[in-house]
């Protein structure tokens, strides 16, 4: 009889052990999946994140053109001083670009509305986005292609003791633009590129007079024109 109980305490207690080894194993295999799981989905991440790459460039034709004497000639500047651009891949992504500038000066411009020294100030903000696809023709060398929407807007303030004009305009356009980059080594290069835009711009133009017996006057006007820039300015960029 004794034994007929040990027997059947060895048995529960087998059977216990058994159980719990069991749970311990369905536990410790969830626990495998669920960490498979959240491997799959951070290696997914990373390579989501690694099929893009940016370029983030300076305009350098201003320190090239101080630097190197082109015999007097000065290169017409773009007005995009900043570029970004995000492609993936196969080269192909979103592009913008962005510029300012602002400048003050005076000087003795007697005639027209002004009779004695006048004092001028400048400001303009220029703005561009657009698609661009890069391809390969050598390890180093490559060229681009895209489309550009681009808006800005300028403002020129001329001012005396008896008269002062405003002029401002805003413009909107769009255009193709086509390029060629080098790269020094897998993270720096330089660009330079070409475009032809169409512009349509809306021009103001108001002049005040100090005196009383001089009404102000008021003019608007806009304009439609072709905008091409050749291939001059040189870009220094960055990869990452």
């Amino acid at each position: 009889m004794k034994i007929h109980f040990f027997t059947l305490f060895l048995l529960f207690y087998g059977f216990q052990l058994f159980g719990q080894n069991k749970q311990t194993t369905t536990i410790t295999t969830r626990e495998s999946k669920d960490t498979g799981i959240i491997a799959q989905l951070a290696k997914g991440n990373e390579n989501s994140n690694s099929d893009f790459h940016d370029e983030i460039g300076i305009n350098f034709t201003r320190f090239l053109d101080e630097a190197i004497d082109f015999g007097g000639n000065e290169t017409t500047l773009s007005p995009y001083l900043f570029t970004y651009k995000r492609l993936n891949q196969s080269g192909d992504g979103f592009r913008m670009g962005a510029g300012f500038d602002f400048s003050r000066s005076k000087g003795d411009i007697s005639g027209n509305f002004f009779d004695d020294e006048a004092k001028s100030a400048s400001s303009s903000l220029d703005l561009r986005i657009g698609n661009e696809h890069q391809r390969k023709i050598t390890d180093r060398w490559s060229y681009y292609y895209g489309f550009d929407g681009l808006i800005g807007y300028s403002v020129l303030d001329v001012k005396s003791s008896n008269a002062k004009i405003t002029n401002s305009s805003m413009y909107g356009g769009i255009g193709p633009v086509m390029g060629a980059q080098f790269m020094f080594n897998e993270r720096v290069g330089l660009f330079t590129e070409a475009s032809f835009y169409l512009v349509q711009s809306f021009l103001n133009e108001k002049i005040e007079f100090t005196s009383s017996f001089e009404e102000d006057e008021k003019s608007k006007s806009n304009a439609t024109n072709l905008s091409f820039q050749i291939p001059t300015n040189i870009y220094l960029f960055f990869k990452f």
